[in-house]
């Protein structure tokens, strides 16, 4: 716990600092199309707050050991920007996509890489099945999400998914009863990242 918390406070300014250059640096060099707004100098109160927070979930590992606990203070780091992108752009970046799953490798626990690589294959599969059968549900970005997330967690991402679409599901039907959200983009992104997170620390 002594090592979690003394690299989260010596370090948490910078990694909240160079999250946001990244976010902003990848709306900079999206095409303006692609953005649904073009204030690409600017993050709202709301994904600062999500930057600055959410890499201070992985003193929830920090007893584990600090191998554990900077594997998962990567994967946090990482999901909050594609959980400020998605929310801000609706779009989550490939870039931070091919990082979260590079972790995933790199910490996957002694012995797991087949376990783990078929968990994100079948993982991702599985969405793109879903994006066919129901065209326009799932974002490309949500598809290589999970299958970056299967690398993390193995199995378990079937938990992880379950968690995901039952708390996106809950949003979008709180958005179609105040009448929003019906002929709009609807972020699913954060919530396949909240059930993530929830599996990765339970």
């Amino acid at each position: 716990m002594e090592f979690g918390l003394f690299v989260l406070a010596a370090f948490s300014p910078a990694l909240y600092e160079l999250s946001g250059f990244v976010i902003l640096a990848l709306y900079s060099k999206s095409e303006p199309e692609s953005l649904s707004f073009l204030a690409k100098e600017r993050l709202g109160a709301w994904s600062r707050f999500c930057l600055f927070f959410l890499p201070w979930l992985s003193l929830l590992a920090a007893s584990q050991g600090p191998v554990i606990f900077l594997g998962r203070l990567l994967f946090c780091c990482l999901c909050a920007i594609c959980i400020v992108s998605d929310g801000e752009q609706q779009i989550i970046f490939d870039e931070v996509l091919l990082c979260l799953a590079a972790g995933g490798i790199f910490f996957m626990p002694a012995g797991a890489l087949y376990g783990h690589v078929v968990a994100g294959f079948l993982a991702g599969f599985a969405f793109l099945l879903l994006t066919i059968l129901f065209s326009g549900s799932i974002g490309g970005g949500d598809i290589k999400l999970v299958a970056a997330g299967g690398l993390w967690l193995g199995s378990h991402i079937i938990e992880a998914l379950l968690y995901g679409v039952l708390l996106g599901g809950l949003a979008a039907l709180v958005l179609l009863l105040r009448g929003r959200g019906k002929n709009s983009y609807f972020a699913y992104g954060p919530y396949l990242i909240a059930g993530m997170l929830l599996v990765l620390f339970s």
